[in-house]
């Protein structure tokens, strides 16, 4: 069987003989000694030949002849395995020949305006330097191809807007803002194309929204964190560490607790939301008043007073005020600069009610809230009714009825109100 002994070493594609000698030995089981067992390459004379010729040793015979290994490919290309010949390999993006060294790079290419995104840009980032805001036209994901990427920077003023790129999951937004001054870096982002859509790889928080990174350091801005950002809770939950030592927040049911004399507690003992009942709780009052320095009481006749302003002999005329049904409580009359009645005489003052019927007005009746201000004896301006409450099932119209009794000499003015506590 021949037996070949290849003394070259393979350098990009080519083999070649060391520039210094060397011994071959021993040959066909040779002692290595002196004469023919040995071979000095670079000082024994071969003739015959041509250079780039492989040395083979058959016996004790040294031959050459030529070599079946010659590069593949062009220059610069790697070798590979091609059925059993070299075969050239071209290096692809992201793949650079540095003196020798494969390195894995991703290449960057530099836009000052509006650009559309083409297949060759897979493996490669483009960043926009502009003071302008433009907009990158994106291509499907499909058109990209499955497994590859591109990505995106801003390392300007100028706002950048990704467009057209279809479903992309994780984008935080499709706007990259760029430097917004105080320290703050660049504003990127990865698109990972799986064939049908793409996947966001934020390379940075947004600079000018709820974060910045500032050498390196997380900040929250000013503004705080918008609701939208937070962790998606279950319904009727409130966020709340209920242990009773430090931890980490959870979401929290909250008790049912609607009812118009309840309010939400938590005991700090268990450790858990509540719902107590509140002793002596009512609902809203509203409290009503009219009369005022325009209108004054008559010295000889009964007048009803509704809305400021407002007093008249008819009823409907003194501007009733719409109430809701409910129970009135509390008249408080007050006449204007402590004027009295005048003499010995008084003035009784009646809450009435008017119901609406058909949708009018209907016939006022009184209620039982009555006071009386009088000038006999001690003379006094004012009167009150805290002790009756009568309740109106329904929404109507209330005014106060001022009657003068005894001959009172002064047409006074006054102020009324009434508490309303809806039903």
């Amino acid at each position: 069987m021949m037996r070949r002994f290849l003394f070259a070493i393979l350098l990009a594609g080519v083999l070649v003989f060391p520039a210094q000698g060397f011994a071959l030995g021993p040959i066909n089981g040779g002692t290595g000694g002196a004469g023919s067992s040995s071979i000095t390459i670079g000082s024994t004379p071969i003739s015959g030949g041509t250079p780039g010729d492989c040395l083979y040793v058959n016996g004790t015979v040294v031959g050459n002849e030529g070599c079946s290994g010659a590069p593949g490919g062009t220059s610069g290309q790697l070798q590979y395995n091609n059925g059993g010949t070299f075969g050239g390999l071209a290096i692809g993006p992201g793949l650079t020949n540095n003196s020798g060294t494969l390195q894995a790079t991703l290449p960057v290419t530099v836009k000052t305006g509006a650009y559309t995104v083409a297949t060759t840009d897979a493996g490669t980032t483009l960043l926009l330097n502009s003071v302008s805001a433009a907009t990158f036209t994106g291509i499907t994901a499909a058109t990209l191809g499955a497994g590859n990427t591109v990505c995106f920077g801003n390392e300007n003023t100028g706002a950048l807007t990704l467009s057209g790129f279809g479903t992309v999951y994780g984008l935080l937004s499709s706007v990259l803002p760029g430097v917004s001054g105080g320290g703050v870096g660049d504003s990127g982002v990865c698109l990972l194309s799986d064939g049908t859509n793409y996947h966001a790889f934020q390379s940075q928080l947004q600079p000018g929204s709820e974060f910045a990174v500032t050498n390196g350091v997380l900040h929250v801005a000013s503004n705080g964190v918008s609701l939208s950002m937070l962790a998606i809770q279950g319904a009727d939950t409130v966020l709340l560490n209920d242990t009773g030592s430090a931890a980490s927040p959870a979401a929290v049911s909250v008790p049912s607790c609607s009812a118009a004399s309840s309010a939400l507690t938590y005991n700090t003992t268990t450790h858990a939301l509540g719902c107590n009942s509140i002793a002596g709780a009512g609902s809203a009052r509203t409290l009503i008043s009219g009369g005022g320095t325009a209108v004054t009481l008559s010295t000889t006749s009964t007048k009803y007073f509704g809305l400021a302003a407002c007093g008249s002999t008819s009823e409907v005329s003194g501007c009733p005020i719409p109430i809701p049904a409910g129970t009135l409580k509390n008249l408080s009359i007050v006449f204007n600069n402590n004027a009295t009645p005048g003499g010995s005489g008084s003035y009784v003052f009646t809450v009435r009610f008017i119901p609406v019927t058909s949708g009018q007005m209907g016939t006022p009746v009184s209620t039982s809230l009555t006071c009386t201000v009088t000038g006999a004896g001690a003379t006094t301006s004012i009167c009150s009714d805290t002790t009756d409450t009568p309740t109106e099932a329904a929404a109507g119209y209330l005014d106060v009825q001022g009657a003068p009794a005894s001959s009172p000499t002064t047409a006074a003015a006054f102020v009324w109100t009434v508490e309303v506590d809806p039903s």
